[in-house]
C-alpha cells in the first residue's frame, strides 16, 4: 500500500460471495481515507450495490453503484439516543 497525502484515498472492492438477497451489497471491501485537514488516516468498510436509474432520471435505465462507507472501528450496531430538540417551545405561551 502506498502512503497516503492529505485528502487522498485508496481502497478496493471485491464481489460479494455472500449476497442471498437484494438487501445485501453487491461488492465489499474497504477504504482507507486520509483527512485533508488533520491527515488522520481512518480505515472504514464499504459496500456496494448495482442498481438501474429509473424512467424520471437524468439517465434512466442507466446502471450505476451506490455506496455505503462504515467506520472499522464504531459498533456494528450502535444504539442511538432519541435526539434533543433544539427549537423554541411553544410552552412560552402557556400562562402557568
Amino acid at each position: 500500500m502506498s502512503t497516503l497525502k492529505k485528502g487522498e484515498a485508496e481502497g478496493a472492492l471485491f464481489p460479494n460471495r455472500d449476497k442471498d438477497t437484494d438487501t445485501k451489497p453487491n461488492a465489499k471491501g474497504n477504504i482507507i481515507v486520509c483527512c485533508p485537514e488533520c491527515s488522520a488516516v481512518n480505515d472504514f468498510w464499504l459496500s456496494a450495490w448495482t442498481n438501474t436509474a429509473g424512467p424520471n432520471s437524468k439517465n434512466p435505465g442507466m446502471k450505476y453503484q451506490s455506496l455505503k462507507a462504515n467506520a472499522k472501528h464504531a459498533e456494528s450496531s450502535p444504539s442511538r439516543s432519541p435526539s434533543t430538540s433544539t427549537s423554541v417551545s411553544d410552552d412560552e405561551d402557556i400562562p402557568f
